[in-house]
């Protein structure tokens, strides 16, 4: 799924294979069924520790916050605040943020 973003598609891309290519950890990965393959192929080397599950992702429980949620949260991320100065503390690091609870 493409969402607008300050980063290209490609760069996430790499990011996402970065992550799931090295990281051993055990996972469990909601994802569309267009992105389930890609999500695979990338899990290959850890296909035993990796549950991909395929849904809708309108499906999920996050979905239930709305648009109007998503859109205060491109506004909150901490890289735009460091940036601006917004929402630091005296210490320079960003002050948490309360996260709805799913």
């Amino acid at each position: 799924m493409q969402v607008p973003s300050k980063h290209g598609h490609g760069k996430y891309q790499e990011w996402m294979g970065n992550l799931l290519g090295s990281v051993r950890t055990p996972m469990v990965i909601f994802t569309d069924e267009a992105s389930a393959a890609h999500i695979r192929a990338l899990r290959r080397d850890f296909a035993d520790s990796t549950h991909v599950v395929v849904t809708r992702l309108d499906a999920l429980r996050v979905s239930e916050f709305g648009e109007a949620f998503w859109a205060e949260q491109v506004g909150r991320a901490p890289a735009r605040s460091l940036r601006a100065g917004a929402g630091a503390g005296q210490s320079g690091a960003p002050r948490p943020r309360r996260v709805p609870r799913c």
